[in-house]
């Protein structure tokens, strides 16, 4: 399964405000040769142009873009290595409309920018070190235009000017986060972060609920024992959380309200 039997989900701008269908499908071949439609866990997709969607594609350090009707291919969106890009990581619309991506050049991890028509490099947002910054596993832009850094690390969640890249403190830490995979602003307003140990199949990944503006612990929204093997996830339109999990081979639906788990998309 790609993404056939999920409800139809708009995602964050990749803020996940990927919009279309959720990025939360299974590892599996797409009707395009390459790059491979994966797991939200391995290449991140980004929606619709208003219509096409776009693949990070670390193979050749660039974005490609793709009909988001067909899957037939539509060629490159930003061009391999342009601005520096190097294995490309979740690209990401802004509320400026423009796209930003983790570039992960060894020893030298940023947050690139390119415009969002037409894919040219508007240079580096974030540079390697700015508050810390070491690369991340997830972006997220939140209700007040701010970007939110995953980590994947005990780090936890880093946050940014959305405007000017400059850093603004630690959204979402402490609480013994030990690996802050993945980022989403729910309904409610909240961050949530998907917190995963570093050993995979543990049944220990849990997902931790802050207050957005002082980033305040508030809660676990959903307990370990649910998951194995997880890092990223989306609210749906309908208010719940879906979570692909790569050991189990399914996504999970949780209560938006409740975090119970409440439904199973087997592959």
């Amino acid at each position: 399964m790609l993404l056939q039997n999920l409800p139809h989900i708009t995602v964050r701008s990749s803020g996940r405000s990927l919009r279309g269908r959720a990025r939360v499908g299974k590892r599996r071949e797409s009707p395009v040769a390459t790059p491979r439609v994966e797991a939200l866990e391995q290449r991140l997709m980004l929606a619709f142009q208003p219509r096409d969607l776009l693949i990070a594609d670390p193979a050749t350090d660039s974005i490609r873009r793709f009909d988001g009707s067909t899957g037939a291919s539509l060629g490159t969106f930003v061009a391999g290595g342009s601005g520096g890009l190097v294995d490309p990581h979740d690209p990401t619309f802004g509320p400026d409309g423009n796209l930003y991506v983790v570039s992960n050049a060894p020893g030298a991890q940023k947050i690139l920018r390119f415009d969002g028509t037409t894919g040219a490099s508007l240079g580096t947002f974030v540079d390697t070190g700015v508050g810390g910054f070491g690369g991340a596993s997830a972006l997220a832009f939140g209700p007040n235009g701010d970007l939110y850094v995953a980590t994947a690390t005990s780090a936890g969640v880093l946050r940014y000017d959305g405007t000017t890249g400059a850093f603004e403190g630690i959204a979402a830490g402490g609480n013994g986060i030990r690996r802050a995979c993945g980022a989403e602003f729910g309904p409610d307003g909240h961050l949530y972060v998907l917190d995963a140990d570093a050993f995979i199949d543990t049944a220990d990944v849990r997902i931790l609920r802050f207050d957005a503006d002082t980033g305040a612990f508030l809660d676990v929204f959903v307990q370990p024992g649910s998951l194995k093997d997880s890092c990223l996830f989306a609210f749906g339109p309908d208010g719940h959380l879906y979570v692909p999990d790569r050991i189990l081979e399914e996504t999970r639906s949780f209560n938006g309200t409740t975090g119970e788990l409440q439904q199973v998309f087997p592959r």
